[in-house]
């Protein structure tokens, strides 16, 4: 119970430390051009709160996992702490870190419905959470541009590789054949 507190706690402190500096600011959809402009960290953490956000919609409308949303919702505050600094420096619109933000108060507020709403309310809204839409992911923010795959030979793990989400099933093969631990096997 004291590692719950703790994480909240520090949830608590990172909507804290950026309330002022986020007031005013409107987050919401992108639109086309503003998306063709995302920085490589904006991506990235908008990947992750709209990859959170669709797997804990599917679970509340499914499967009910509980143990993964958590999980989830602590590697999203994992990316805002990370990229913190970053939004510091100005490299992450307030836009974008708002919206993850947001993401994150709302998807709190299923489990720690209070606190959901007192980050809320520090973001600068006034209505409160149980009287606003659940947000809606966006299914291309949400998709990776790259994608793991373990490569075995004789049924053990040589190697992993990193390629194009969209990549072909001829390009992923030649790219395993032709990684180093692969040709010594």
């Amino acid at each position: 119970m004291e590692g719950a507190f703790r994480f909240l706690g520090r949830v608590y402190r990172l909507v804290a430390k950026h309330a002022d500096r986020l007031q005013g600011v409107t987050a919401g959809k992108l639109t086309a051009e503003e998306r063709a402009t995302l920085t490589p960290d904006e991506r990235r953490l908008l990947r992750k709160a709209h990859q959170t956000l669709r797997h804990v919609t599917e679970d509340m409308e499914e499967r009910w996992h509980f143990n993964t949303d958590i999980a989830m919702t602590m590697e999203l505050v994992n990316e805002l702490t990370d990229l913190d600094s970053a939004f510091e420096a100005g490299a992450i619109r307030p836009a974008a870190y708002k919206t993850a933000l947001e993401f994150l108060a709302a998807i709190l507020s299923l489990f720690a419905p209070h606190l959901g709403d007192e980050l809320w309310a520090g973001l600068g809204h006034t209505e409160p959470l149980l009287k606003v839409g659940w947000p809606e992911f966006d299914a291309e923010l949400a998709a990776e541009d790259e994608l793991e795959y373990p490569v075995q030979v004789n049924g053990k793990l040589r190697t992993r590789i990193r390629v194009a989400a969209n990549a072909s099933e001829e390009e992923v093969r030649s790219r395993a054949l032709a990684a180093e631990k692969v040709i010594q096997h």
